[in-house]
């Protein structure tokens, strides 16, 4: 059953496990407890519809089933290096809603990532950035390519990363798009650039996928770890 961005699935081939996913699926499990709803816990719930126990196996299956359901995909990266591109193609493998923050910026307040650094200065866009962020972190079930300078504000990234995981997205820097990017217009600025958010990229995410190839084979090592991997790791594509 659907209503409106959240559908209740079955997990696994057990009828009985039922998980409410979507962007809007917080806010109907919170209507559904101011009016009276009563919700039990995965265990107990099953138990109810089958009259048997639950396999602790089954019980982690399912737990995990929606986390990962629930759970936002997060790409980061260097200016130009491919986030927007592959995260579309990600977000048509995983089913799920893509979000570029750079354009939702734009959408926003009117004004691109460009035109309001160039008027207001970077502190001022970085500011609007962490805001959106903040908005855009509480959804779920997300595909959402932050900009590359996003993790230059921890806050931004605490609220991105509160209901997700981050991949990396990295690209030789002579390859990297700098068309209407103010802050990487050539070569020494791009690797004052790097210099400085490696660490970040390095602290915020768990995964680094190389988009030195084709981006649907990225996206695709991409999908791959985000929905495989049952322990975060640091790897390379």
């Amino acid at each position: 059953a659907t209503h409106n961005n959240a559908t209740w699935d079955s997990i696994g081939e057990d009828p009985a496990l039922l998980a409410l996913t979507g962007s809007d699926a917080g806010q109907i499990l919170t209507q559904l407890l101011e009016q009276g709803a009563v919700l039990l816990p995965l265990r107990e719930t099953t138990a109810l519809f089958t009259g048997a126990p639950v396999d602790p196996a089954r019980e982690a299956q399912a737990v995990r089933a929606v986390a990962r359901a629930r759970e936002n995909l997060i790409l980061i990266g260097m200016p130009g290096s491919g986030k927007t591109t592959i995260g579309r193609h990600a977000a048509r493998r995983l089913d799920r809603s893509f979000v570029d923050l750079d354009a939702e910026i734009a959408r926003r307040f009117g004004r691109t990532p460009a035109e309001i650094i160039g008027t207001d200065g970077e502190a001022a866009f970085r500011r609007l950035e962490a805001q959106t962020a903040a908005d855009i972190g509480r959804g779920f079930g997300q595909v959402i390519a932050a900009g590359g300078g996003t993790v230059l504000r921890q806050d931004a990234m605490d609220a991105l990363l509160q209901n997700g995981r981050a991949a990396r997205v990295d690209r030789p820097l002579d390859r990297l798009a700098t068309d209407g990017r103010p802050l990487s217009m050539d070569g020494a600025a791009l690797e004052r650039l790097l210099a400085a958010r490696e660490p970040l990229y390095r602290r915020s995410a768990t995964f680094t996928v190389q988009n030195d190839g084709a981006p649907a084979r990225a996206a695709q090592a991409v999908c791959r770890w985000f929905t495989d991997t049952e322990e975060e790791e640091t790897c390379v594509f």
